[in-house]
């Protein structure tokens, strides 16, 4: 009797501990694969040019969402296509496009605002108003210049003076500025024209 209430009890135990496993299995064969090919985006187009900033270990902040994002299943563009990386991989929260694109239409929207307002005293959502299209346009040709060398395994390397892990060292600088643009229309007597909600 003992010995069968003591079966009973352990198990739940046991239920876990080889669902566990079982996960943890599936982790390791799912990173195998990715291995098997090279690595995925981040690791194939940006680990190298970040290299030299000391960040942490890319592979100990790797989490199950992105075993779950980088595996094959998730990622059959790169069949249809024929491209190195797929859309899933790269735009996933730690793959290579995310920031990438974010800093640099970062760079470029914060020098052509600073330019417009210059040039018409509009703010920033008054520039946004009267050039949506426009806006809309840069950002998307950013996102798809940037993508299409990340999705052909393209590693990002330096060009010149320029250097590739500077660039995003730049781009969140930006990034910074941007939500600095959007907020001195707010900041009275500062911005020199206040926000129009009409946009016109």
């Amino acid at each position: 009797m003992a010995s069968t209430l003591m079966l009973r009890s352990t198990a739940p135990l046991v239920g876990k501990f080889q669902y566990a496993s079982s996960t943890r299995r599936a982790r390791v064969c799912l990173r195998s694969i990715v291995s098997a090919k090279g690595g995925d985006s981040y690791e194939k187009t940006e680990a190298p040019a970040r290299d030299r900033q000391g960040v942490p270990e890319y592979k100990d902040r790797k989490s199950e969402v992105d075993d779950i994002l980088t595996s094959p299943e998730l990622n059959k563009d790169t069949e249809l296509f024929g491209t190195e990386v797929g859309v899933a991989d790269a735009m996933r929260f730690q793959g290579a496009a995310p920031e990438l694109i974010n800093s640099r239409a970062a760079m470029i929207g914060f020098v052509l605002a600073v330019v417009a307002f210059s040039k018409t005293g509009k703010n920033i959502y008054q520039q946004i108003g009267s050039w949506p299209q426009p806006v809309f346009a840069v950002f998307a040709l950013i996102a798809v210049g940037t993508l299409v060398p990340i999705l052909r395994g393209t590693e990002r390397k330096d060009f010149g003076p320029f250097k590739a892990d500077a660039e995003v060292i730049l781009g969140r600088l930006a990034m910074i500025g941007i939500v600095g643009l959007f907020w001195l229309p707010f900041v009275n007597g500062f911005y020199l024209y206040p926000v129009n909600f009409t946009l016109t």
